[in-house]
């Protein structure tokens, strides 16, 4: 028994990419389909609506929306941060906003990468901090960095305090007293 090759009219082939609303167009002028006005937003879309008017959106923020501020906002200097874990930082931020106010979050976020904060790594930063040990120094400074007040820490003048001033005569240190 021979295998016949199965010859297919080009008539036939057309017919059928009709049918399907199949063209002949290449690959690079795909468009994809555009939204129809009924649907819903995203919940990212949601976020970029409210992120365009942050000053007067703020306190419409949820927790949700803090995630993406936070990847917003390390985008914004640079650096990427990749939500790995949605769950963990829904419940981080939820947390958060126990402590603070929905603005006092807000500004903790953009102290920690537009400022020149410089005892945390930026590119290494997440949520965890702002429900971590570092919370209170974190919404201080903030606080003073929206007052122009925030010094980095290279940028402090310390003054070195110790037990020894090396003046022999005024020191007691290993004579004894009479």
């Amino acid at each position: 028994m021979s295998v016949v090759p199965l010859q297919v009219d080009n008539e036939l082939i057309e017919m059928f990419r009709e049918m399907r609303g199949q063209t002949l167009e290449p690959a690079d002028s795909f468009q994809p389909p555009k939204r129809k006005t009924g649907k819903r937003l995203s919940a990212y879309e949601r976020f970029l609506v409210k992120y365009n008017d942050l000053e007067n959106e703020a306190d419409n923020l949820n927790s949700q929306d803090f995630i993406y501020f936070f990847r917003e906002t390390a985008k914004q200097v640079g650096y990427k941060y990749v939500v790995s874990n949605f769950q963990k930082d829904l419940g981080i931020f939820k947390k958060a906003l126990e402590n603070y106010s929905k603005q006092e979050l807000c500004l903790m976020i953009e102290f920690l990468f537009l400022s020149e904060q410089d005892y945390l790594r930026k590119d290494t930063l997440s949520p965890n901090l702002l429900i971590s040990g570092w919370c209170n120094t974190i919404h201080a400074d903030s606080l003073l960095w929206a007052d122009d007040k925030y010094v980095p820490q290279s940028k402090k003048k310390t003054k070195n305090v110790r037990e020894w001033t090396g003046d022999t005569e005024k020191s007691i240190v290993g004579k004894w007293r009479k």
